[in-house]
């Protein structure tokens, strides 16, 4: 149903036949990687992924008019990076610098310190599979820790809360690559 409804006009909108969102598009590519379909239906999602890397601007994603935002970013970035080991079939999409300048305009946002929580942790999540070593993030995992709260949460909300230890787990277990061929318990 999703991979279909994606193929229609290369993304996915709030509804059926709504105008196509970034957002959107990114969270059903997600959620496609995640259920191990990114090698069955790559082909399939072509148009979407090529919509999603023509929408990049500046390094980084807004949703819809809006400004780019780090949020949009980062989800973006996040369901993008599933597919980064399909290069070879389609060099086109040019992956590498597409995720390249979203890290670069993620870590430039995070340096500048004036993140929402929510904001911090989304791009932790992007950035973190991506990198060799989290030295370059130390400080700003340290200031995601920093900010739990005396009741356990993060800024008194279950949406950020979730963010925040879903980042701070990613830097302490890193996963092994789900698209990364012969690691997909789902597609070996």
């Amino acid at each position: 149903e999703l991979t279909t409804r994606l193929q229609y006009n290369g993304g996915l909108g709030d509804l059926p036949d709504y105008d196509r969102t970034t957002i959107d598009t990114a969270f059903a590519l997600e959620a496609l990687a995640l259920a191990g379909l990114t090698e069955t239906a790559f082909e399939d999602l072509y148009y979407s992924l090529d919509f999603l890397l023509q929408k990049q601007n500046n390094g980084g994603w807004a949703d819809n008019e809006n400004d780019i935002s780090v949020d949009v970013t980062a989800i973006v970035m996040y369901a993008l990076w599933h597919y980064r080991h399909q290069l070879n079939r389609f060099p086109t999409l040019n992956f590498e610098a597409v995720l390249d300048q979203a890290q670069a305009y993620l870590l430039e946002q995070l340096a500048q310190g004036e993140t929402e929580t929510f904001e911090m942790a989304l791009a932790l999540i992007a950035i973190i599979p991506q990198l060799p070593h989290l030295d370059g993030i130390s400080g700003h995992l340290d200031t995601l820790r920093a900010a739990q709260l005396n009741n356990g949460s993060w800024d008194n909300d279950v949406y950020t809360t979730a963010l925040a230890l879903r980042a701070i787990q990613m830097s302490e277990t890193p996963e092994p690559d789900p698209s990364e061929p012969g690691t997909n318990p789902n597609n070996p």
